[in-house]
């Protein structure tokens, strides 16, 4: 189980579909928590083939808003100040 795929396979959607297999093999499944996927189902069997393009768009995506997050929690910690902006 895992909270969000994006953060269970860092490395893109090869690794996910290693992750996947790895589980599978083990006689497992994977469900994300926050997402609408859990690979004991009949769609979640097809996703790791399937999604491959979802996933690419899906991952700037969450890289993103990582990245704002992340920005987000310094300024609110006084750790990170943006410029002024000029007159």
């Amino acid at each position: 189980m895992v909270t969000r795929i994006d953060l269970a396979s860092p490395g893109g959607i090869g690794d996910l579909q290693d992750i996947v297999r790895q589980v599978r093999s083990r006689g497992a499944s994977l469900k994300a928590t926050e997402q609408p996927i859990d690979t004991s189902t009949a769609a979640g069997k097809c996703f790791p083939r399937s999604w491959a393009g979802v996933f690419a768009e899906f991952d700037d995506q969450s890289s993103e808003e990582r990245q704002m997050e992340g920005i987000a929690q310094g300024e609110g910690r006084g750790r990170l100040q943006r410029p002024a902006t000029p007159p």
